[in-house]
Parts: C-alpha cells; sequence; structure tokens
C-alpha cells in the first residue's frame, strides 16, 4: 500500500469514528428521565455528561408562554417520553411557525442540552418541524 492510500484510509478511518462518536451523543426521548435523574443527584455529573449534547426525537406541543419580563421572547414546552422539553426563542420565525400551531401538535425536536430547570430539560438552541 502506498502512502497516499495509507493517508486516505487513516482520513476515512478518522472520519467513519467521528460519525459514530458524534452519533453516539445524540439523545433520544427515553434518555431524557435520566437526565433529569442525574442532574438531580449531582449537578457536576449532569453538566460532565449531558450539557452540550445533541437532542432529538418526537415530541408533542404542550404550550407556548411570553416571557413576563422581556417582551417577545417566548418559552416553548414539550412533552417527549413524559418528561418536559423547553425552547426559550425571541427569533421571529420561530414565534411564527408555533404560532400557527396547537397544544398537542406532534413535532420532531432537536436542539443542545443546556440546563434542567423545574424538572424540564432546557435545550438551546432548538429547532422544531410540525409533523403531518
Amino acid at each position: 500500500m502506498n502512502y497516499i492510500t495509507r493517508v486516505a484510509t487513516l482520513v476515512v478511518s478518522i472520519v467513519v469514528a467521528s460519525t459514530s462518536a458524534l452519533a453516539a451523543q445524540t439523545l433520544e426521548p427515553s434518555s431524557l428521565s435520566q437526565v433529569i435523574n442525574t442532574y438531580n443527584a449531582n449537578q457536576a455529573r449532569f453538566v460532565r455528561d449531558y450539557r452540550g449534547k445533541q437532542f432529538s426525537g418526537n415530541a408533542v406541543l404542550k404550550e407556548v408562554r411570553e416571557n413576563v419580563v422581556v417582551e417577545g421572547r417566548f418559552t416553548i414546552a414539550f412533552m417527549a417520553e413524559g418528561e418536559e422539553v423547553q425552547c426559550k426563542t425571541e427569533n421571529r420565525e420561530t414565534i411564527d411557525a408555533v404560532s400557527d400551531m396547537n397544544k398537542g401538535d406532534s413535532v420532531v425536536l432537536s436542539g443542545t442540552i443546556n440546563d434542567v430547570i423545574f424538572h424540564a430539560i432546557q435545550l438551546e438552541p432548538c429547532t422544531f418541524s410540525k409533523q403531518k
């Protein structure tokens, strides 16, 4: 095997390993109760194990409420596997999109785990799209 082939093989191996590691870091709805339990047991462990990890999965719109202090900032709450997941946004396109939705609508939700507040996982940033 010549030098170029060995380098190309090494690069492909690194890309495959990186992609596999990234996929392993994406949490699904079934993991949410463990995230909250870890936060409640030891916040340092939560930060080490879950903050910055990606979440993606199906959820149901629970409620949309405007921040009482910051006009135009909304909390969008979803339920996934019995756990609440929240996104906070001031993004006009996101607010317009959720304005056309109703409580109980199904979405595909994804985002980065940032914190747990009052037993609700906070994703920042997050995106969602209504399922048809």
